[in-house]
């Protein structure tokens, strides 16, 4: 045997002996689901460590198929419930580690309570997660896979315009706007250009051949210094450049913006004429997908409104109730001569009754901010995190749901619109509610956190105690339409990241263990300190 091999070996040894010394029965593990069989599953605990889960042992319930239950690459957590030192083999139990944390007695669950458990858990067996396309290795995947990549529209909008200028050899390029009721220019984005440069260029543009890309025409001219003919001559005032290209791009059938092109010392031949025409599409897929996502956004908000204020009239027409109630009592009551002088209990009536009307006015003005348009603003975002907690505490007190928060205080406020990261916030602890509803003691708390090791140093985690998420399945998640759930659209995850990200932000799933929940964690840049 090798002196490689005994040095392998003896390092394996060292990993068991370290761990069998610190991880005796009962003490609870964490590990990646490795293998899944008939007979159930292995686990690997740290490397040169695996774990044995028995099907008996999967669940608090009876598991027939352990593939239907759980995946590879899946995190768990169990009890050590046995260590073989001779065969080196770690025997566990994820039952038992539930039945402690869920504060159970007995080794099962109802059945109505397992169907309703097992509904978020279980997805359909024909699902695998999406494979995406390695566009690199596509003819002009560099300007393809720009689009393929998360991110705000402008981000990846300038990346787009970045890997097009690099394939066709251009020094800078923009994509303009028409707004067909003044007939102005506006400038989406530009890259390779100064602030001042794409001024001047708004101000010149409307000299330049715009009516035949408006036409649905390419229009390529490599004459930029003879300037008596070229067709983008008034360009060189501000920009020196030798061939440009003017290409329409179609949004939602209509040609209302378009990709210009500038290059020096280069002639655009067919080669960059198709780059361009490329690169117009996929500029036309993201405005597109932008313009659907803002129409989604409206109509989810208006979905969470009608779910909230179900919950606002109900918690409205108890407190009327009950302000009904303290009127009727002090009309009986002073009806008789003898109370008229009763100015004690006169005076806790109509206090009562002056909170009630208070409490009323507070829930339906949470509710009408809800659907106030805003503009770019300083948001408190603890202060907007205690607004929402407020606006789903009667929801989360039907659900039975503790929901707990915990601000850090002396937060920077995040610049942006403030109903986007409303709505963000909203979708996921309403999807952390849904999961934390199918355990008993459901619970959703929510941290804030400020990290100088990161661009977005603002944090918001948002946590529950439902039956967690398919490692796998840990991006499909924010995909439009998908869901676990009949009654679900499928829009609240997707919208919240698109949310997130207009604010230049992320959103994404931090952790989650399978049985025992899940924690998503949502970055924000900070507003720079004055």
């Amino acid at each position: 045997m090798s002196t490689g091999q005994n040095s392998h070996d003896h390092e394996k040894d060292n990993v068991w002996a370290e761990f069998v010394a610190t991880h005796g029965p009962g003490t609870a593990v964490r590990g990646l689901v490795s293998q899944v069989n008939p007979h159930g599953i292995t686990v690997r605990i740290v490397p040169g460590v695996m774990g044995f889960v028995p099907i008996e042992e999967i669940a608090t319930y009876t598991v027939d198929e352990p593939q239907d239950t759980l995946w590879p690459d899946d995190i768990v957590e169990a009890i050590v419930t046995d260590v073989e030192p001779s065969t080196k083999r770690v025997g566990l139990s994820i039952r038992q580690l539930v039945s402690q944390r869920a504060g159970r007695t007995g080794s099962a669950v109802s059945p109505s309570e397992r169907e309703q458990f097992w509904a978020t858990t279980a997805l359909s067996k024909s699902f695998r997660p999406a494979i995406c396309p390695d566009v690199s290795q596509w003819p002009l995947g560099s300007v393809l896979e720009p689009a393929y990549k998360q991110g705000p529209l402008s981000e990846r909008l300038s990346g787009s315009l970045q890997a097009l200028c690099q394939e066709t050899n251009s020094m800078a390029a923009a994509v303009i706007r028409l707004d067909p009721d003044t007939e102005t220019v506006a400038l989406v984005v530009t890259v390779g250009m100064l602030a001042s440069e794409s001024a001047d260029m708004l101000r010149h543009l409307r000299f330049s051949p715009l009516e035949e890309i408006w036409r649905g025409q390419t229009v390529v001219d490599n004459k930029g210094r003879q300037q008596e003919t070229a067709k983008f001559r008034f360009l060189l005032r501000f920009l020196d450049f030798d061939a440009c290209m003017g290409v329409p791009i179609v949004v939602e059938g209509r040609i209302d913006h378009a990709l210009l092109l500038f290059g020096r010392g280069v002639e655009y031949g067919d080669q960059a004429v198709l780059a361009a025409a490329v690169s117009s599409t996929l500029i036309s897929v993201l405005l597109e997908k932008s313009r659907a996502e803002e129409e989604l956004s409206t109509l989810q908000q208006l979905s969470l409104l009608a779910l909230l204020s179900s919950t606002a009239f109900h918690e409205v027409s108890n407190r009327l109730s009950a302000t009904e109630f303290y009127l009727d009592n002090l009309h009986a009551k002073f009806r008789s001569p003898e109370m008229l002088m009763d100015l004690t209990s006169l005076n806790e009536g109509l206090l009562r009754v002056a909170q009630d009307i208070h409490e009323v006015k507070r829930i339906m003005a949470q509710y009408l901010e809800l659907g106030r348009v805003q503009e770019t603003e300083a948001i408190e975002v603890s202060s907007l995190l205690e607004t929402i907690a407020q606006i789903l505490k009667p929801l989360t007190r039907r659900e039975r749901i503790q929901l707990s928060l915990e601000l850090t205080k002396g937060l920077l406020p995040v610049v942006g619109v403030k109903r986007h990261l409303e709505q963000a916030c909203l979708n996921l602890v309403l999807h952390a509610i849904r999961q934390a509803a199918y355990n008993p003691h459901g619970s959703v708390s929510i941290k804030t956190d400020h990290s100088n090791k990161h661009l977005c140093p603002i944090q918001i985690r948002v946590t529950d105690n439902g039956p967690g998420i398919h490692r796998r399945a840990w991006d499909r998640i924010f995909e439009l339409g998908y869901t676990t759930q009949p009654d679900d659209s499928g829009l609240g995850l997707y919208i919240a990241r698109s949310m997130v990200e207009s604010l230049s932000g992320r959103l994404f799933v931090e952790d989650s263990i399978m049985f025992l929940g899940s924690t998503f964690l949502m970055q924000l840049p900070a507003m720079a300190a004055s």
